[in-house]
């Protein structure tokens, strides 16, 4: 069923809620974190993407796909006790209808971990190729204490009033040029500062 937006943001923010994924899901594909990709579900960069919730039967999320018209790109994740073949080539058959009847694009792509070679497969059975890497995630082990990081002289911290604009507006806008490397980034920077109250959630 699409996404609802308000009516449906609990159940979302559920869904991707570290703890009701194994590690490997800690990074995920369409963006560097799972709270990045709820984040996405309701606006990727000024864009509003076609987002998909399949529910069991007491109404729980178990698997969301995310499609971008514009990129041609698309991503999903189900939740480990629901990555059943007939769930996952419904999703992706679902994507490609979308993609094929709305885009006008000639091909389109998502991206899958090299280690999960069964869902790589899945996507091969549906007429998807390999054409190269995208990104190297790195993970570290929380088995062992971080040490303490010590802060630079003159330096302080506090948090995020997410009721202050000014505060709300400075930290969309330090996010934004930290990523963007000197680039014009105005449209950018106010996707960001809209889309903090749920990056804060």
């Amino acid at each position: 069923m699409p996404f609802r937006g308000d009516p449906d943001v609990e159940a979302v923010h559920d869904f991707f809620r570290s703890e009701r994924q194994y590690a490997g899901d800690t990074l995920w594909t369409f963006g560097t974190s799972l709270k990045s990709a709820y984040v996405n579900t309701f606006e990727f960069l000024n864009q509003a993407p076609i987002v998909q919730l399949w529910r069991d039967g007491n109404g729980v999320v178990q698997a969301i796909s995310r499609i971008g018209l514009a990129a041609g790109e698309w991503f999903y994740l189900a939740a480990p006790g629901y990555r059943r073949a007939e769930l996952i080539r419904e999703i992706i058959d679902q994507a490609d209808s979308s993609l094929e009847l709305l885009s006008g694009l000639p091909s389109w792509r998502t991206v899958n971990y090299q280690s999960d070679s069964t869902g790589t497969k899945r996507l091969e059975d549906c007429g998807y190729r390999a054409d190269g890497y995208d990104q190297v995630y790195m993970t570290r082990s929380l088995g062992t204490a971080i040490a303490p990081i010590p802060v630079p002289t003159g330096t302080s911290l506090r948090s995020l009033d997410p009721d202050d604009p000014a505060q709300v507006f400075e930290r969309g806008d330090a996010q934004t040029d930290a990523f963007l490397d000197g680039q014009s980034y105005a449209d950018v920077s106010s996707w960001m500062t809209r889309t903090m109250r749920h990056q804060l959630a």
